[in-house]
């Protein structure tokens, strides 16, 4: 990878893994691919993005990296790691769980054999979320730690500038989850950048944009979770919360605006940069 490459690290659950070609942005993908010097790392493999492929590349990634490129007028790379329907608690080490009820019953809970082969049989045949084996536990399409272990802890070794952050979904299942989504939050940036080593590492949050579940509780449980987002950002210093507002579609999860979410993260990414670099004092 070319030192003169910038690299990020576009991790979390579905709306991060959409590729293109399901967005509503789509038509405009090739011709930005061709305008742009983009490079994507997913399952392993690094991909140089060209007009004859982004359609199937993950689609916030890819529009994040091509504003990056064109706002710093350089070549950039974004390393992927993403999976459906996965709670933060997947992406985290045990050790780093915070000390809530939640984080206290999840340790165990990785060693239950049970909760192990239920993940396993959620793996060869899928099921709907909510009637997902793992769902139980309470938990998303993964283990506790699970994630952090195969997916995370191989690309430490990647030198990163910064991190894009895209989950909360699958936490704002219960009023409960979502009440302790911001200690899981903070925790998740401390950990990360101790992984890379690095105490100022630009992390950017993307919030979670409108949308309106079935039930009151589910309605509350969205908005606690967004706010749980807002304050994490706000407690701590070197990250940034990306606004969606406007991007949503209230009776779909997975909105299709996605070019939008990319060139906002990127706007935000690169003030997080400039402020890095410039070591302006910390709020």
């Amino acid at each position: 990878m070319s030192s003169d490459r910038d690299i990020w690290l576009c991790a979390g659950q579905s709306n991060m893994a959409m590729p293109v070609s399901q967005t509503a942005d789509a038509d405009v993908a090739e011709e930005l691919a061709s305008a742009v010097d983009v490079r994507i790392r997913r399952n392993g493999t690094w991909t140089d993005i060209t007009p004859a492929n982004v359609q199937t590349m993950p689609a916030v990634p890819f529009f994040f990296a091509a504003e990056l490129c064109a706002l710093q007028n350089k070549p950039i790379a974004v390393v992927v790691a993403a999976k459906g329907g996965t709670g933060i608690e997947a992406w985290l080490p045990r050790e780093a769980f915070p000390d809530t009820v939640r984080g206290r019953t999840l340790g165990p809970v990785a060693d239950d054999p049970a909760a192990s082969q239920a993940a396993e049989e959620d793996e060869v045949k899928f099921l709907p979320y909510g009637q997902h084996r793992l769902a139980r536990w309470g938990l998303g399409r993964a283990l506790p730690e699970a994630l952090f272990r195969t997916v995370v802890e191989p690309l430490v070794g990647i030198p990163i500038d910064g991190i894009l952050w895209y989950q909360g979904e699958s936490n704002a299942d219960t009023l409960e989850i979502a009440r302790e989504y911001r200690t899981w939050l903070e925790a998740l940036i401390e950990t990360y950048r101790a992984s890379w080593g690095d105490p100022k590492l630009p992390f950017a949050v993307v919030q979670l944009p409108e949308y309106r579940p079935d039930s009151h509780d589910g309605r509350a449980a969205w908005k606690l979770l967004q706010e749980a987002q807002a304050s994490a950002v706000e407690s701590t210093t070197g990250t940034a919360l990306v606004a969606t507002t406007g991007l949503g579609d209230l009776g779909d999860i997975h909105p299709k605006q996605k070019c939008d979410v990319g060139r906002r993260a990127a706007q935000v990414a690169c003030a997080l940069q400039n402020t890095k670099n410039n070591e302006r004092p910390e709020r």
